[in-house]
C-alpha cells in the first residue's frame, strides 16, 4: 500500500541528503532506509519529492519520475514514440490539483500534467492559434493554490492559471504588465495565502498581492522612502494572515495579508544581514 505519513520525513530526508537531529525526550527512534538505483530509483540525483493524498511518494529526479508505494519504486520515463509518455526527464518540481492530478514542471517549455486514473500524461505546450493554451516560455515557478488550481510563473513574466472546468489557461501578465507599466516582469517567487491571493516577489524586489478572482492587483509598499538598493530575499508565509519577507539590509517584515500594513521586526546582528528565514 501507499507509504505511511509517518514515515515520510526519514525518506525525504535521506533521498535529500540531509542530516537529521535526534529525537530527544520523545521516546522515538528515527528508521532511515537508503533508496537508490538498487531499489528501483530511475536516477540518484533527486529534484523534488512530493507526497500525494493516496500516501504515495512522488520522486522526481534528473532523468525520470518514480512513485514509491513504500516497498518499491515504479518509474515512468520518456519515450519517444508514446505520446502518452512523460514529455521530458529532467523533473524540476511536482505538485498535486483539486482533482488529485500530478502537474509536473520540465526542463522544457510547457508544463506536463499526470492523470492518476488512466497512467497517461498530457503535456500543455504554447499554440500560436489557441489563446486559452498555456504561455510560452520556460517555467520560473509552479504551485497549487489553497483551492487547488495550479499557476504558472514564467521566465518571461507571464503568469496563468489552469482552469479545470474549461480545460484552458486563464492568463494575468497583461493586467500585470498594465499594472506596473512596463513590460519587462521577471518572477522570482509565487506563493498563495488562505484567502485567495496569490504573492508574486518580482527581480525588483516588488512584493504584488493578486486577488484571482477580480484579476486586481496591489503592491505592497514595504522600502522606506529614499531606500532603492533594498531587495527582498526571502517570503514565507505565516499563520495568522501574515506573510513574513527578509530583506537584504537585514530587515524582518511582517505584512498583514490582508491590508497589506507592514511592520518592521529588527533581526540584524553586527553586520549581517537577514539571507533567509
Amino acid at each position: 500500500g501507499p507509504v505511511g505519513r509517518g514515515g515520510i520525513s526519514a525518506l525525504a530526508l535521506c533521498l535529500s541528503v540531509l542530516a537529521a537531529a535526534p529525537l530527544s525526550g520523545q521516546g522515538h527512534r528515527l528508521s532511515i532506509d537508503h533508496l537508490s538505483r538498487e531499489e528501483g530509483l530511475s536516477q540518484v540525483s533527486v529534484s523534488t519529492i512530493l507526497q500525494e493524498r493516496q500516501g504515495f511518494l512522488w520522486v522526481g529526479t534528473q532523468d525520470g519520475l518514480n512513485r514509491y508505494d513504500g516497498y518499491e519504486f515504479e518509474q515512468y520515463l520518456h519515450e519517444p514514440t508514446d505520446s502518452t509518455s512523460i514529455a521530458g526527464g529532467y523533473i524540476s518540481n511536482v505538485v498535486e490539483d483539486r482533482q488529485g492530478a500530478l502537474w509536473i514542471h520540465l526542463v522544457i517549455d510547457g508544463v506536463t500534467r499526470f492523470d492518476p486514473a488512466t497512467e497517461s500524461f498530457q503535456h500543455f505546450a504554447h499554440d500560436v492559434n489557441d489563446p486559452g493554451s498555456i504561455a510560452p516560455g520556460s517555467l520560473k515557478q509552479m504551485i497549487c493554490d489553497a483551492q487547488g488550481r495550479p499557476w504558472f510563473a514564467f521566465h518571461q513574466g507571464r503568469l496563468d492559471r489552469y482552469d479545470p472546468r474549461s480545460a484552458s489557461v486563464i492568463h494575468y501578465a497583461q493586467g500585470l504588465r498594465a499594472f506596473l507599466g512596463r513590460d519587462e516582469v521577471a518572477p522570482e517567487t509565487l506563493l498563495d495565502d488562505d484567502d485567495g491571493h496569490v504573492w508574486l516577489l518580482t527581480g525588483r524586489s516588488e512584493l504584488l498581492r493578486l486577488h484571482a478572482e477580480a484579476a486586481e492587483w496591489k503592491a505592497v509598499p514595504w522600502r522606506p522612502q529614499g531606500i532603492t538598493d533594498e531587495k527582498l530575499t526571502t517570503l514565507k508565509l505565516g499563520a495568522g494572515h501574515r506573510l513574513w519577507a527578509a530583506s537584504s539590509h537585514g530587515r524582518l517584515l511582517e505584512v498583514d495579508t490582508r491590508n497589506l500594513q507592514v511592520v518592521e521586526r529588527l533581526i540584524q546582528i553586527g553586520d549581517r544581514a537577514a539571507d533567509g528565514i
